[in-house]
């Protein structure tokens, strides 16, 4: 199921789900935009965007930390 979801990601989205899979108990857009590099374009709204896809597909999950801010994980067996 985890490979027929992966398949239907587009480049810049896999590419940016394999950064992400280092952080280990979540990460922020800030911190996934500091060490993202040139994997993803800037163009097309960028990080922020191509992350959006990623929790639409269900393959990142958005948490609030409590104090208003955005956390974003991924469950162990996805990352």
């Amino acid at each position: 199921m985890l490979d027929w979801s992966y398949g239907l990601l587009a480049e810049s989205e896999r590419r940016l789900l394999e950064v992400v899979s280092v952080f280990d108990g979540g990460f922020t857009l800030r911190a996934t935009e500091q060490v993202v590099g040139p994997a993803v374009p800037a163009t097309g709204g960028g990080v922020a965007r191509v992350l959006a896809r990623l929790v639409e597909a269900s393959l990142v999950t958005v948490v609030d930390d409590g104090e208003g801010r955005l956390r974003y994980q991924l469950l162990e067996t996805v990352r």
